[in-house]
């Protein structure tokens, strides 16, 4: 009877832990990709630091294989997982503020290439306002593993209930070869009482693209999204042109 009870003792602990990580076993997990992508960023900054010694293609696609290796995966399940936590991106954005975290303690001059101004200034008042505060124009880049897009966006006191957000941006150079995989869009609205207001799609064609979230009634935490651009093929880039993210306060009809 009491080895009875150790069993399912056991087995309930092995559930709770497996609960607690929901991660795809054939995705890199959270700590493994944080301790990779840190190496990605280093090795992206000897490159950027040599160029005369990893002058070519090839040569730079040895060093970042070689990152791979030594992490014991390969690009194919680099880019699958990259795409699934683009599409859970809170756990992306987690991932990607340790990283950075942990760049700034370890060297400076890395640093210094990879931290994007995050400071995130008072929004304006008003009943149409762009709080976009990243770049407007964006390159995307698959051959560097720059597929992702992120953006987060607190809340401040301009906000206000039922506000209504629309992301705009246009789209060229998209590859014709997609192989069923387009460029993804996430926009999301979270209120402080934790409901998520949200809507993903694909871009399948050049030029504009609109899209549109409205808050519910309650308080807004932030506002928050990623452009996800499919790695395959890997040589070609794409650009993200007029990006704006407009806040719209809502009428009663």
């Amino acid at each position: 009877m009491r080895s009875l009870f150790y069993i399912v003792l056991c087995a309930s602990v092995v559930c709770l832990f497996s609960a607690c990580d929901r991660t795809p076993d054939h995705i890199i997990k959270p700590k493994a990709m944080e301790d990779l992508l840190i190496d990605i960023h280093k090795t992206e900054a000897i490159i950027e630091k040599n160029y005369q010694k990893y002058g070519t293609l090839e040569q730079k696609e040895l060093l970042r294989n070689t990152v791979f290796k030594n992490h014991g995966v390969d690009k194919a399940m680099f880019d699958s997982s990259l795409m699934w936590y683009g599409h859970h991106l809170p756990k992306y954005i987690e991932i990607y503020d340790n990283v950075i975290e942990r760049l700034k303690a370890e060297d400076e001059a890395v640093k210094a290439l990879i931290v994007e101004n995050n400071a995130q200034p008072l929004s304006r008042p008003g009943d149409s306002v762009n709080i976009w505060s990243k770049e407007r124009f964006y390159v995307f880049e698959p051959y560097i593993r720059r597929n992702i897009l992120a953006f987060e966006i607190p809340a401040d006191d301009n906000y206000q209930e039922k506000d209504i957000f629309i992301l705009k941006l246009k789209f060229n150079m998209l590859s014709p070869k997609t192989n069923g995989q387009y460029p993804h869009v996430t926009l999301a609205v979270k209120h402080k009482n934790d409901s998520t207001q949200f809507i993903d799609a694909d871009i399948r064609k050049n030029g504009w693209s609109t899209f549109r979230v409205e808050s519910d009634s309650s308080a807004i935490s932030k506002v928050y999204g990623s452009i996800i651009v499919p790695s395959h093929p890997d040589w070609i880039k794409t650009y993200a042109d007029s990006i704006s993210l407009t806040r719209i306060r809502y009428k009663k009809p």
